[in-house]
């Protein structure tokens, strides 16, 4: 039997557990918040995160040499982010995309298609980007691994973890994503797709 002495011990060190695992994770949202959650998904290539700011974006822009933009939030003219993102590219040059994707639906293959098309066919480098860079944003980059570089949807689905934020054990809704994937690999036969020319 447990004594009560034993029983408080075992209190404190699951709360002292949770508060370590709780400040480690607060402190990483802050860094990938503070960061825009932007990460390299292909060397040099494909870029993915959160929505930037006007100045942030500018910056990533310059500082990576991005050709392309991919905005999977969807054409939102008269907001404000939206507006912003628009006046950057136009002022640097750098071409615009829009797609929208729900992290919270499963992508239909007609829009994973036309996904793979603007990966395929969009100046490089790019940059794909959602609300908090980490279900949408992680999808296209998981379909970049899968349909351009012909890798297989297990190694793809590496986009697609806690490291960027997803959480598909916390918001359920969000499996969506990686059902996608796995169907979009299924219905081209094993998930090795042609490479990018």
């Amino acid at each position: 039997m447990l004594s009560f002495t034993n029983v408080i011990r075992s209190i404190r060190t699951s709360a002292a557990i949770l508060v370590f695992l709780g400040t480690l994770l607060g402190g990483y949202a802050l860094y990938t918040t503070a960061t825009g959650n932007f990460h390299e998904v292909a060397a040099g290539r494909v870029f993915r995160s959160a929505q930037l700011s006007e100045a942030d974006l500018t910056a990533k822009i310059q500082r990576h040499g991005i050709r392309s933009i991919l905005n999977l939030r969807g054409k939102n003219a008269g907001r404000d982010w939206y507006d912003d993102e628009i006046e950057v590219c136009k002022k640097n040059g750098v071409v615009h995309y829009d797609l929208p994707l729900s992290a919270g639906k499963d992508v239909s293959l007609e829009r994973m298609e036309a996904l793979v098309t603007i990966l395929k066919k969009a100046p490089k480098p790019l940059l794909i980007h959602c609300e908090s860079g980490a279900d949408r944003a992680g999808f296209g980059a998981a379909l970049y691994h899968l349909a351009v570089e012909g890798e297989s949807a297990s190694e793809a689905d590496r986009e697609l973890t806690i490291w960027y934020g997803h959480l598909p054990l916390i918001r359920r809704e969000v499996q969506a994503m990686g059902r996608s994937l796995f169907r979009y690999s299924e219905y081209f036969g094993g998930g090795r797709c042609s490479k990018e020319p």
